[in-house]
């Protein structure tokens, strides 16, 4: 058999998209899951400069249609959200451990699986719990279906709505002009002057 290997270095290109999923005993209980265009084997192969020693557990299509697909963000929504995985946080890692918030305690690849599974579900009915993107555009599609209800802010977003309501309803403009907290300082001592 020849070795194509060199192969993998000289053609590049989109492939169909891949969901991928490994763990590592540099962070035990972890499942580490993500999305990649190229072969999972080359991606994989990248991971293996931060984790020698991982093992693949999973590798699916993240494709819905032919043109439609979706990305890791919505397994990994689906691992938080109906699973209960938390994410890893860069405190729980020694320090010098290459760190992605891409890695779940106790996710399994049954819990990937069961993700993939609710994603096309979600697809089929229009329930909107995902984002799904076209593979000619690489943008998010836009899904219309009848509304079963009013839909409400959550408390956070209401907040926000509220103190931009009150902030016009007081004269003021400029409300959505990005402002850092150098420039804010500087724009504050210019006013008190």
């Amino acid at each position: 058999m020849k070795d194509l290997s060199i192969l993998d270095s000289l053609i590049t290109g989109r492939v169909e998209p891949h969901i991928y999923a490994f763990t590592t005993n540099t962070i035990p209980n972890y499942l580490k899951v993500g999305d990649t265009y190229r072969p999972v084997s080359k991606r994989l192969n990248e991971w293996r400069e931060y984790f020698p020693n991982l093992e693949q557990k999973f590798e699916g299509s993240a494709r819905i249609t032919d043109d439609v697909y979706f990305r890791d963000f919505a397994v990994h929504y689906f691992l938080e959200s109906e699973k209960h995985r938390t994410h890893l946080a860069e405190t729980d890692l020694p320090e010098g451990v290459y760190y992605s918030r891409e890695f779940f305690r106790e996710a399994t690849v049954g819990d990937v699986e069961e993700a993939i599974a609710d994603i096309h579900d979600d697809y089929e009915s229009k329930s909107g719990k995902y984002h799904y993107y076209d593979a000619t555009t690489q943008l998010p599609t836009t899904e219309k279906y009848a509304s079963t209800g009013m839909w409400f802010p959550r408390p956070n977003q209401q907040a926000t709505i509220d103190a931009f309501k009150r902030a016009v309803a007081n004269g003021r403009t400029h409300l959505l002009t990005p402002c850092n907290r150098k420039s804010a300082k500087i724009k504050y001592r210019i006013a008190k002057k």
